[in-house]
């Protein structure tokens, strides 16, 4: 995805704040994540704290994903909306967030095997809520995730 489009959907409402933290913090404290469900190896060990730059914060539906299933038609506000939506957001060690990309989950899923049933249903959530639409291959890759579930 152009890098315009992400900078379009992915505006923060609050990156940093008066007392020095920031998104990463906040999903460490599991504001943005999910405690003791971490996507990526080694997100556990992350904690609030100078340490958090090592953090990312993952679009759960990647931007450029939504961007493609129907983001590209909403106002503003609600691209704002979508970017910054807790139920969304996740803090992730940083080489696995930039190993997903903008893959749907056809083409990704976390390597902590453990939490893919979690995050096969925070997918759905977001793509239900927001009216985000499903290829066929994806659709088939939540379903084979939900059923072990």
């Amino acid at each position: 995805m152009a890098q315009a489009r992400r900078l379009r959907l992915a505006q923060p409402s609050a990156p940093t704040r008066p007392d020095g933290d920031g998104a990463a913090d906040d999903g460490l404290r599991g504001g943005l994540g999910r405690p003791g469900q971490p996507v990526h190896p080694g997100c556990h060990s992350l904690r609030p704290g100078p340490q958090s730059a090592q953090a990312q914060i993952d679009h759960v539906v990647p931007l450029g994903d939504a961007w493609q299933t129907g983001a590209q038609g909403w106002t503003d506000a609600k691209r704002a909306q979508f970017a910054n939506d807790p139920i969304e957001l996740l803090a992730v060690d940083g080489p696995s967030n930039e190993a997903k990309g903008d893959s749907d989950a056809a083409s990704w899923l976390p390597p902590n095997k453990a939490f893919r049933c979690a995050y096969a249903k925070i997918q759905v959530a977001v793509k239900a809520k927001y009216a985000l639409w499903v290829t066929q291959a994806e659709h088939d890759a939540l379903a084979a995730q939900l059923q072990r579930c």
